[in-house]
C-alpha cells in the first residue's frame, strides 16, 4: 500500500483555492486544519491500516490531525526554537502515516520511541497580527525539518487575509519579504505563501521545493 502523492498535492492546492475564493468562511487556523483534512478524505488520503498496540494489531487510519513529533523541543515564540534532548514533544497541524510500516509501528508510547512513522506532514499558519509571526513558521520548519520525525514530504502554509496594513504601519510585503528572506534557501521543506488582499489573490512558494500549480517566487 502506498500514498498517491498527487492527491495530497491536490488536497493542499484545493485548500488554498478554497481560501482564496472565500477567506471569511474560517474563523480560525483549525477551521482551515479541517478543511484540509475534509479534502485529503474526498481524495482518499484516510485509507485504512493497522497499528501496533499492547492488545495487539488494530485498525486506524494513516490520516491524522495534532500527532506528536518524536522530537523534543524548547518552543521560543518571539525567535527561532530548538531541538533539546529533555522537553515537550510537538504535534503536528495534520499528517499522514506511512501505511508500509504502520502495522510494525506503536499508535502511541512513551517519548515517542517506535510510534508511526509521519512520512507527510502539513503545518498552517493563518496570521492575522504581524508581531512575532516569523516564530511560527521557523518552529513548523523546525519540527517538519528535523531527521527524528522522519517527514519526507513537509508543506507550511501562511495564510494572510485582508490585514491592516495602513492602521499598523506594518509594510504591505512585510509578511511575504521576512519569509523570503528566511525560506528562499530551504530545499526540504516547502512553504507557501498565501493572501487575500481585497480582490487581489497572491500565492507564492517562496522556499527552493516547488509545488504544483504554484509558482516559486523569483525577485
Amino acid at each position: 500500500m502506498t500514498i498517491d502523492w498527487r492527491k495530497f498535492d491536490e488536497s493542499i492546492y484545493e485548500t488554498v483555492n478554497d481560501f482564496l475564493e472565500a477567506p471569511y468562511s474560517y474563523y480560525s487556523e483549525n477551521d482551515i486544519h479541517c478543511k484540509l483534512y475534509l479534502n485529503m478524505c474526498k481524495v482518499g488520503l484516510n485509507q485504512p491500516c493497522l497499528v501496533s498496540t499492547p492488545r495487539g494489531a488494530v485498525p486506524s487510519t494513516i490520516l491524522h490531525k495534532e500527532y506528536p513529533t518524536k522530537g523534543k523541543y524548547r518552543r521560543n515564540n518571539r525567535g527561532p526554537s530548538e531541538k533539546i534532548e529533555t522537553g515537550s514533544r510537538g504535534h503536528f497541524d495534520l499528517c499522514l502515516w506511512d501505511p508500509d510500516v504502520a502495522a510494525t509501528r506503536l499508535i502511541s508510547s512513551p517519548g515517542g520511541v517506535g510510534e508511526q512513522r509521519t512520512i507527510g506532514a502539513v503545518e498552517m499558519s493563518m496570521n492575522e497580527h504581524h508581531e512575532r509571526f516569523l516564530w511560527h513558521a521557523l518552529w513548523d520548519r523546525l519540527k517538519l525539518s528535523d531527521p527524528a520525525n522522519e517527514v519526507e514530504h513537509g508543506v507550511i502554509l501562511f495564510f494572510v487575509r485582508d490585514y491592516q496594513y495602513e492602521s499598523t504601519g506594518f509594510p504591505k510585503d512585510g509578511f511575504f519579504t521576512s519569509l523570503y528572506e528566511h525560506f528562499k534557501d530551504e530545499e526540504k521543506v516547502c512553504l507557501i505563501y498565501v493572501e487575500r488582499r481585497g480582490a487581489e489573490r497572491i500565492v507564492y512558494v517562496v522556499s527552493k521545493t516547488s509545488f504544483q500549480g504554484f509558482k516559486n517566487y523569483n525577485p
